[in-house]
């Protein structure tokens, strides 16, 4: 049985994979030059093991509560509360984290 999608519902369709094919590929970057990062300072095997050991672990607990929270509660909601916390945190450590760590990170690139 085929059905023909409206205009919207082709337009929601490419928005929503475009979406996901550009947060896939920043995800693949972003570990990729964390990656090269931790690899590239002292004791980097053991910083670049913490950091995946560490991301397995939270997306395992965090996909589990997601996933409850998300079959039980208001997802848009859910939504703009995480995105909420998650700009706040980014705001609170671009303040707190010394300065220079940054400078530390732009002498390897």
């Amino acid at each position: 049985m085929t059905t023909k999608l409206s205009h919207t519902e082709k337009i929601n369709t490419v928005k929503v994979t475009s979406s996901n094919v550009i947060s896939k590929f920043g995800d693949i970057l972003f570990d990729y030059v964390n990656s090269v990062f931790l690899s590239s300072v002292a004791n980097g095997g053991l910083w670049l093991s913490l950091y995946q050991s560490s991301e397995v672990f939270i997306s395992v607990i965090f996909n589990f509560l997601g996933g409850v929270l998300s079959d039980t509660g208001n997802r848009k909601k859910i939504i703009w509360h995480c995105d909420l916390i998650s700009g706040l945190v980014c705001i609170l450590l671009a303040i707190f984290i010394p300065h220079v760590f940054f400078h530390l990170c732009n002498h390897y690139y």
